[in-house]
């Protein structure tokens, strides 16, 4: 479990090590309020798709969890 946090806080460590580099100050980044706007209007969006397809892909994933890989788990041991 920590090695998963490990590696989250390299990646943005190089992340804003990479944003340095390219001369992008990361303050002003989040303060524009057009990104804001921006990522405000795909969040509302990601949510509503996400609702919409919820059931669908829950149970498809049910099925294909217990239909096909508990059967292949239990033929493997």
């Amino acid at each position: 479990m920590n090695s998963g946090l490990i590696k989250l806080v390299v990646i943005i460590i190089i992340g804003i090590v990479v944003l340095s580099i390219l001369n992008i100050d990361v303050r002003s980044l989040l303060d524009n309020k057009l990104i804001h706007k921006n990522f405000s209007f795909l969040w509302d969006n990601l949510k509503d798709i996400y609702g919409y397809l919820k059931k669908p892909v829950n149970l498809i994933w049910g099925v294909f969890y217990n239909d096909v890989w508990l059967t292949l788990i239990e033929r493997t041991e």
